[in-house]
């Protein structure tokens, strides 16, 4: 009777022990974290719903990464300050039912100038592969608008618009450029410009002054702004 009285306390012991476990790996799936983000100083137009605007971020500690993305995850308690780059501490609940967590503002880590900003607006070119262009023909424009990540411009007769895919403090890729196909005087100028836009890797914003090089770091394209 003895034996067998250990032996059901034995059972229950292992029982309470799988109940633990079985708490502990419940607890673990959902999990509250705090981390640190960069949150650039512009929203800019969500994919899913063009009407609303979304977070663009960057998880890494540091700004030397070219990774940043949009988010529609939701910040509470942060207000974002139009045109400058925040580096926060938030609380993030990550599930495991679900790769999207939503953050808590905990803090500001950090906080400069988004000199990204500076790229908004109209710009008209200046030089072509490091060629000066003759002021007396139509020369080619380029738009940034970073709410929508679009770029729009008139390459000295076409109409031509394409989408910023990443845009970092250093970096900038562009999607695929769509062109309006008017037949044109001085085509070559335009080929040229819109060759060397396909290449374009790198940017630098001085002043009013706007270069764009490629992925050696050669600068193909000059602007100034209007």
């Amino acid at each position: 009777m003895f034996c067998i009285c250990n032996l059901k306390i034995e059972m229950k012991l292992i029982k309470i022990v799988w109940v633990i476990l079985g708490m502990a790996s419940l607890q673990a799936c959902t999990t509250h974290l705090n981390k640190t983000i960069w949150v650039s100083g512009f929203t800019i137009q969500c994919l899913e719903d063009q009407k609303e605007e979304c977070f663009y971020i960057s998880t890494s500690d540091s700004l030397d990464t070219d990774y940043w993305e949009r988010t529609n995850q939701t910040i509470e308690g942060f207000s974002l300050e139009e045109g400058m780059l925040t580096k926060i501490e938030v609380k993030s609940s990550d599930s495991s039912q679900s790769s999207l967590a939503d953050y808590t503002f905990v803090k500001v880590v950090e906080k400069k100038e988004d000199t990204r900003i500076s790229l908004n607006g109209n710009w008209i070119l200046t030089t072509i592969n490091e060629g000066v262009l003759n002021r007396m023909i139509t020369l080619p424009t380029l738009e940034f608008n970073l709410k929508e990540m679009q770029i729009t411009g008139n390459g000295g007769c076409n109409r031509y618009f394409g989408a910023v895919e990443l845009l970092s403090l250093k970096k900038i890729s562009l999607g695929a450029i769509g062109v309006t196909q008017m037949n044109c005087a001085h085509q070559h100028i335009e080929d040229e410009y819109f060759d060397a836009l396909s290449n374009v890797d790198q940017y630098i914003v001085e002043g009013d002054e706007l270069s764009l090089l490629d992925e050696e770091g050669k600068v193909i394209l000059t602007y100034l702004k209007q």
